[in-house]
């Protein structure tokens, strides 16, 4: 297995942190460093201050979304972090939901189509081609990129959690990235992207099976748990995942949850997150880096070809915690 990580989930870490951090990552088996976009740090000014203190580890967005920004922006942000990074940085994009779209004063329609387009536009943007697209959702004319980005071609990784988007990822991407899943779901995401790849007649050989796994290591196991409890609850109250957490066996927790965010509050209804949750989705509360490894093991054969690690401090030392962390893994 290959393993990632990602600094910064859920937004406690110092981007001062983030970097003392990735510099010690860079020493160690860790293959990506992942940064995600929400309403967090923003993942290509993180990115591009660890390509300048990192020398082998590959960068990559996990995700950044196409609300959140026009893909002609992106392809130039692409090609910029490539040339940074000389050749180290992966594009992980997802279409995210309502909410977030909402965010930036957008609609949430047709994410297929849309993802379709976008990854399109990218793709010549960052290939210095002259842009005639005239598309439904998105368009651009006479723009070209006026330098050559260091790599001839950008490795694009999807986030799917349906069938038809795995599909999607399968026939015009380089992987999948995929998040609150269990074993099984992470299955079924990969046999999609499969049939996906099988059609469009390309090699599934090669193709990356992301899978986010995240973890909180504390002496008292009970305060790890208390952080991943945070990140599940979040994830049981978002639009998709909330239904496939309950298609995950866990439909009437999602309803508790649900109620009881609506009455009393999030604190609260983070309360009805179960240890059984906690045991069978892809969080790893563990006392000890001895502890954390074994519990990884459960998704050894998953299906997943990296698992990456978002690390979820349960202390208010954030960034020493995170280093700490990076540390057990150079150990």
């Amino acid at each position: 297995m290959i393993y990632d990580v990602e600094f910064n989930s859920a937004g406690q870490v110092p981007s001062e942190g983030i970097l003392k951090a990735a510099k010690l990552a860079d020493e160690t088996e860790f293959d990506t460093i992942w940064k995600g976009e929400s309403n967090s740090r923003d993942p290509s000014v993180i990115l591009s201050a660890i390509a300048a203190v990192t020398n082998r580890v590959k960068l990559g967005t996990a995700v950044i979304h196409v609300f959140a920004r026009t893909p002609v922006e992106t392809g130039i942000m692409c090609a910029t972090l490539d040339e940074l990074s000389r050749g180290r940085f992966v594009l992980g994009l997802g279409v995210a939901n309502n909410t977030l779209a909402s965010w930036h004063g957008l609609s949430f329609s047709e994410p297929l189509k849309r993802v379709r387009e976008y990854i399109g536009i990218v793709r010549q943007v960052f290939a210095a081609q002259k842009m005639n697209a005239p598309g439904k959702f998105y368009s651009s004319t006479g723009f070209k990129l006026e330098f050559k980005p260091y790599s001839d071609h950008l490795p694009i990784i999807l986030a799917a959690l349906g069938p038809k988007m795995a599909e999607l990822a399968g026939e015009i991407c380089e992987g999948s990235i995929i998040n609150m899943a269990d074993p099984t779901r992470i299955q079924f995401v990969r046999e999609h992207a499969s049939q996906g790849a099988r059609k469009a007649g390309r090699d599934f050989k090669d193709f990356k099976i992301v899978a986010k796994v995240r973890c909180s290591i504390n002496e008292d196991i009970e305060k790890a748990k208390s952080a991943l409890r945070k990140v599940v609850t979040f994830y049981t109250l978002a639009e998709f995942y909330r239904d496939m957490v309950s298609d995950m066996g866990f439909e009437s927790e999602v309803s508790n949850v649900r109620e009881t965010y609506q009455k009393a509050g999030f604190k609260k209804a983070s309360e009805y997150i179960t240890d059984d949750m906690l045991k069978k989705l892809p969080v790893v509360p563990a006392s000890s880096f001895e502890e954390l490894r074994e519990g990884l093991k459960r998704f050894d054969n998953c299906g997943a070809n990296k698992l990456l690690l978002p690390y979820v401090p349960s202390t208010e030392n954030s960034t020493e915690e995170t280093i700490q962390f990076v540390k057990y893994w150079k150990s």
